[in-house]
């Protein structure tokens, strides 16, 4: 897994600067009650996402932001500066559902690539009650579920998608990554294209929960657990 570091590895080696060191970091949380079987939808997301379930009618969200410069006294003050400017909005809908988004300052993504692959990196804990609906768009990170009972939609441009799910519950599995490969527990029909694309996909129906899974480079892989999800809260 983890397959967005190894580019980030690649592009280190090949950059011909001085090396950079970590010079910042913020963290913050953010909460905002939902309901319990609301959508929860995750846009604009960069660097790790991981989504918990739990018991509790809420959503907590904890943001770490790191930057990584040329280790200066101007650096560390240039990038505290920085990570306090990105931001992270939790917007409620009158039906309950939440949309969290993260917006970055104007400064150019396309400059950070020629500069190192990135000079900041960000990484999300997101606890949501356990059988909420997921809707996730990952940009270059990895995205990590567990614990979440309800139907789950997540995508990612470069990274991994990891879903864990109970052993008990019946699934529709749509799963597929432009350069890579899908692995999962859960039964499928598994088709490759083009040398690098692969799929695998079940046609599971009555109550089963759904999961859209979209990776770009990169993979995706569904495993199934043993420990029973608990029922959802009454409201």
């Amino acid at each position: 897994m983890r397959f967005w570091k190894l580019l980030a590895c690649v592009a280190a080696l090949a950059y011909t600067g001085a090396a950079s060191q970590p010079v910042g970091l913020v963290s913050t949380t953010y909460q905002a009650g939902v309901a319990a079987s609301g959508t929860i939808q995750v846009n604009n997301a960069y660097g790790e996402v991981n989504v918990e379930g739990w018991d509790r009618p809420n959503v907590e969200v904890t943001v770490t932001r790191s930057a990584f410069q040329r280790d200066s006294p101007q650096a560390r003050e240039a990038a505290q500066r920085y990570l306090n400017q990105i931001r992270v909005n939790m917007t409620k809908a009158a039906n309950g559902d939440l949309a969290i988004s993260t917006s970055f300052p104007s400064r150019s993504r396309v400059i950070r690539l020629f500069r190192g692959w990135g000079d900041f990196t960000l990484e999300y804990r997101i606890q949501v009650p356990r059988h909420s609906r997921l809707v996730i768009r990952e940009g270059k990170g990895d995205v990590v579920i567990t614990d979440v009972a309800g139907d789950i939609d997540a995508s990612a441009h470069v990274g991994d998608v990891l879903v864990q799910v109970p052993q008990s519950a019946t699934y529709k599995l749509d799963a597929r990554c432009r350069f890579g490969t899908v692995y999962s527990d859960l039964p499928g029909t598994s088709r490759y294209a083009f040398l690098f694309g692969h799929s695998l996909r079940n046609d599971a129906s009555g109550d089963a929960h759904r999961l859209y899974l979209r990776v770009g480079a990169g993979g995706v892989s569904v495993q199934q657990v043993r420990n029973p999800l608990q029922p959802a809260a009454t409201q």
